[in-house]
């Protein structure tokens, strides 16, 4: 199915669905760009710790916790759930993107995720 033109359009549902209400709430209420202002050096952070969560078992998590915290004034809990939300966030959407790209793998090892 990942072959075909609705399997390509497939892995990008969740974005799909997301943007166009998150882009219509930040439109409507007139915070898009002072967001971007307040927050743009999280933005560049994650950028790195995409990478980071990326290459490694460490998950975005591990960068967005000390630069919500001590760079942008965030509460320690406060940065926590930010980081248990990006590490959520990273870890739901691959999971998306290997069952959409590669189904044979839940034919393959879909027993032994079944006994855990």
């Amino acid at each position: 199915m990942a072959g075909t033109a609705w399997g390509g359009a497939l892995r990008f549902l969740p974005a799909m669905m997301v943007l166009p209400v998150w882009l219509t709430i930040a439109l409507r209420e007139n915070i898009l760009l002072d967001s971007f202002r307040t927050y743009y050096p999280l933005s560049v952070a994650m950028i790195f710790g995409s990478m980071i969560a990326g290459s490694t078992p460490l998950g975005g998590g591990v960068v967005a916790f000390p630069i919500s915290v001590l760079l942008i004034g965030f509460s320690p809990s406060q940065g926590r759930d930010f980081s248990l939300m990006i590490q959520s966030i990273g870890m739901t959407s691959a999971s998306f993107l290997i069952v959409v790209n590669k189904p044979d793998l839940l034919v393959k090892y879909g027993e032994l995720l079944a006994k855990t």
